[in-house]
């Protein structure tokens, strides 16, 4: 069989596809030339079937007449048949000939996360990494890696990944598939990192092409955002850099001496954003050894500050103990190079033995 004079018809998916091949026969002498209509027999018959009988039995010369057949694969691999049909062709009756195809099963499944991403998909989300989120166009990027599946039972030939669309140039092919040959049941996969140049949401195609019968090519939107924020803390007007292990009152991370038993030490931090896009914050949390003698009062009054924007919380120093008290204020934050910012705080409990109305610690 040919795919030139249409005896092979090709490959199709058995659960979906199907071909058919048109046939012309000719009468090429000069009296009418009769048949019969084509039958199919052989070891894969069921597979094709004639759904166009000639339009008429007795050809005159010079004329002809067509017949369709239909490749409709009940199993994968190549299906074999022969088409016949009776003449009064004196040399060529009947007229046979092989016809063969091949069934395929192919089914690509694109997946990121464990979470398959449908064809077409225009919607990203960060559920299956379509969506990259936030990172910084200074310092920032941020890598997916997508599995291409092959679920079915025939081998599955893939490109290599192509990326297009309005923000193409944010994001790049880091890793290629393996191979371009999935067999069924195996998988491939490949990474793409978003790097952006600017601010603002970016979005971009992946196009996986492919011989899936109904699903090349492949394709499905992604997206990420290009951040520029810059997270600084202060205290008393001072920067408190972030790692500070060093308190102090010039910033007021050191909170000083307190009387013992009720008195206290309050101080606010500044946090401020001096990038161009919204610095997303938490709550600060406070850790350490002695932890339960500060206390945050006062949380930031937002948890998104605008560029240029500020918020502040306070926190004060409360103990029963005597000496030295040490603690961690950490800010969880969406600066590409500082989260979380974290630094050291303490304070002193004291007593006033002389009844002075100065602690014991300043007085010495």
């Amino acid at each position: 069989t040919s795919a030139t004079n249409a005896t092979d018809f090709g490959s199709t998916d058995l659960n979906l596809g199907t071909v058919a091949v048109t046939y012309t026969i000719n009468n090429t002498g000069t009296t009418p030339l009769l048949i019969s209509n084509p039958v199919i027999s052989g070891t894969n018959a069921s597979d094709f079937i004639v759904t166009t009988n000639p339009a008429v039995l007795s050809i005159a010369a010079g004329s002809s007449t067509t017949f369709t057949v239909t490749f409709n694969p009940s199993a994968t691999g190549t299906r074999v048949a022969f088409i016949s049909f009776n003449t009064n062709d004196s040399n060529e009756n009947p007229f046979n000939y092989t016809i063969s195809g091949t069934g395929t099963d192919r089914e690509i499944d694109v997946q990121g996360n464990s979470v398959t991403i449908v064809n077409g998909d225009n919607t990203s989300s960060v559920t299956d990494w379509t969506d990259f989120g936030q990172t910084d166009i200074n310092v920032g990027t941020v890598a997916r890696t997508f599995r291409i599946l092959n679920t079915a039972t025939t081998g599955l030939t893939i490109s290599n990944p192509t990326i297009s669309g309005v923000n193409a140039s944010d994001f790049t092919i880091t890793a290629n598939p393996a191979s371009t040959g999935i067999i069924g049941g195996d998988f491939r996969t490949f990474t793409v990192t978003f790097n952006p140049t600017t601010t603002g949401t970016k979005t971009a195609i992946i196009t996986i092409n492919n011989n899936d019968f109904d699903e090349n090519p492949y394709t499905f939107t992604i997206q990420g955002y290009g951040a520029n924020v810059e997270i600084n803390v202060t205290g008393l007007g001072e920067t408190i850099v972030n790692g500070d292990t060093t308190p102090s009152s010039t910033d007021g991370t050191a909170f000083g001496n307190i009387l013992l038993p009720s008195g206290t030490s309050s101080r606010t931090f500044v946090i401020q954003n001096s990038g161009t896009t919204p610095l997303n914050i938490s709550n600060p949390i406070i850790s350490g050894i002695n932890a339960a003698d500060f206390t945050v009062t006062s949380n930031p009054s937002v948890l998104s500050i605008p560029a240029g924007g500020n918020t502040s919380f306070t926190v004060l120093f409360s103990t029963t103990n005597n000496g030295q008290r040490n603690a961690i204020i950490t800010v969880n934050n969406d600066d590409a190079n500082e989260n979380p910012y974290v630094f050291f705080i303490n304070g002193f409990g004291d007593i006033d033995t002389d009844g002075d109305g100065i602690t014991n610690n300043v007085d010495n």
